[in-house]
């Protein structure tokens, strides 16, 4: 009897404790989630964001995509480029920019700010009301239901609101790629013409042959030598000339590019014009798009290496955590020392700051060390770890960058 007594309490001790062990488990794992909860995020995912616009260009609210990169607020020392896509109101083409980007070029993902915007569907305005100009010749108006003649206006709606909000509300370089499919794309050639909307052009499968061939005919008029600075354009065309109905896109387009090839462009106009005869009018898009944005990074690239001839002040600061350290910085140019590590050195501001003032040409590209390339450091929130910050935005001039630690160091 005294043996099953100590037995059922040495049981219901154990049971107790297993007890008490589940609960504290329970508690700890519990404790866990909600202090992933208190977080305030846990993923580096983009941002993004519906605007609703008013203009002074049209009777309605226009509806705005936008896009924020990866870690954009933590990197905010870091201006972006601007994409711009159309036809945005049927989502897969803004979706599919986005999409794209960062597989092409692992690089770049980083650096886009990317916007879209979209177009009404409606019985009184459509589509073909935003891309379309007003004609010149009676058969165009014909054409389209009389559904045009409001291109200028909306040239002028991202030229004069759209572009100065994206420009005052979020930390932008200037570079702006519009990219347009079908009539998108005959709206964004005739923006250039007319506007100078972007800095570089992605047209796919555009219509050149409204209007009397006015496309056409309007980009063989253009005065490519008053472009200022540098500039893409990618063309592209598909299989739709086959189907009945689409044959008068053909000649127009043939007209153009024989210009092309009789009239050389100025060597600061990267052209180039693709095919894509086995897809039709709409399939040929993710394609056309995975070529012209390979060829877009390749371009934004190699014009790394023209500098801007102005230059612009700049106060550059890096807080350090080792107030003995000596910090060097070294970049592309005479002011950074051309990539001399131990050329350009930084003033000690105090034990955990070193500064400089520099005039720069655009885009500077740097990076900072202990004297040399064993000693480069790596930026805190530089989410492309060590490759070369840049300056190119003429709206900002204070720059300051924490220390992650210097690669000797890791």
């Amino acid at each position: 009897m005294i043996d099953l007594s100590i037995s059922k309490i040495l049981r219901i001790r154990a049971n107790r404790l297993l007890l008490l062990l589940f609960l504290i488990l329970i508690n700890t794992n519990t404790k866990a989630q909600q202090n992933i909860k208190t977080q305030q995020d846990i993923y580096y995912t983009a941002s993004d964001t519906t605007l609703m616009m008013s203009s002074k260009y049209f009777g309605f609210q226009r509806k705005i995509f936008l896009e924020l990169p990866p870690l954009y607020k933590e990197n905010d020392q870091h201006s972006y480029d601007v994409i711009y896509v159309f036809d945005a109101q049927d989502k897969p083409y803004f979706d599919m920019v986005n999409g794209l980007t960062p597989f092409i070029n692992m690089h770049y993902e980083q650096r886009f700010i990317v916007v879209g915007i979209c177009s009404p569907q409606e019985g009184n305005y459509s589509r073909q009301d935003d891309f379309l100009p007003s004609p010149k010749t009676k058969s165009a108006d014909k054409f389209y239901d009389g559904h045009c003649g409001h291109a200028d206006s909306l040239s002028l709606f991202i030229k004069n609101e759209l572009m100065p909000y994206i420009d005052t509300h979020y930390r932008t370089t200037g570079h702006t790629l519009g990219i347009g499919h079908s009539l998108g794309a005959s709206f964004i050639l005739e923006s250039m013409v007319d506007h100078e909307l972007f800095t570089d052009y992605i047209a796919f499968s555009p219509n050149m042959a409204f209007d009397g061939n006015r496309v056409a005919k309007e980009l063989e008029q253009y005065n490519y030598s008053g472009i200022k600075g540098y500039r893409f354009l990618f063309l592209s065309d598909a299989g739709e000339e086959r189907v009945k109905g689409w044959e008068s896109w053909k000649p127009a387009r043939e007209e153009l590019y024989q210009y092309y090839r009789s009239h050389p462009l100025p060597n600061f106009i990267v052209l180039t014009r693709k095919s894509y005869s086995e897809f039709n009018h709409m399939s040929c898009y993710p394609i056309a798009l995975h070529d012209a944005m390979t060829s877009y990074f390749q371009y934004r690239d190699s014009i790394d290496q023209f500098l801007s001839k102005e230059n612009y002040k700049v106060h550059i600061e890096l807080k350090i955590d080792n107030p003995k350290d000596e910090v060097y910085i070294t970049g592309n140019q005479e002011a950074l020392g051309n990539w001399n590590p131990r050329e350009v050195k930084m003033k000690k501001v105090s034990d955990t700051v070193r500064s400089i003032d520099l005039e720069l040409h655009y885009p500077a590209l740097f990076k900072f060390t202990r004297g040399n390339w064993d000693t480069e450091g790596y930026i805190m929130n530089d989410s492309n770890e060590g490759q070369n910050l840049r300056i190119e935005s003429p709206k900002q001039s204070n720059y300051k960058y924490v220390l992650d630690n210097w690669v000797d160091r890791y």
